[in-house]
């Protein structure tokens, strides 16, 4: 585990994934998995059981899509008030606001 200044850091890691090699139209299943920090003090973190989400599914752009739309949102920690706000704005767009054209 990384130290700074004598201190055990543990929190600001980025996770990423690449996905490679999905097929046009495709339907893929995905699980996320965590150990959520239990205690932080400056000498000694202490993470709890691993946390999976449910299974979750997305599909794939059809070859014959040109344009497309998507929603990103971030882990927005102990903010639960804003993370409300742009869940419910979410399920209220037409999803149209901002698309990315394909080239042909």
């Amino acid at each position: 585990m990384p130290v700074e200044d004598g201190l055990v850091r543990a929190g600001g890691r980025i996770q990423a994934v690449t996905l490679t090699g999905l097929m046009p139209g495709a339907i893929y299943s995905y699980r996320v998995a965590t150990r959520p920090i239990v205690s932080y003090a400056p000498y000694k973190v202490e993470y709890g059981d691993t946390v999976r989400s449910e299974t979750r599914e997305f599909r794939t752009a059809a070859p014959s899509t040109r344009a497309f739309s998507f929603l990103v949102l971030n882990d927005l920690h102990e903010n639960v008030d804003i993370m409300r706000a742009h869940a419910a704005g979410a399920a209220a767009a037409q999803y149209r606001r901002q698309t990315t054209e394909r080239p042909s």
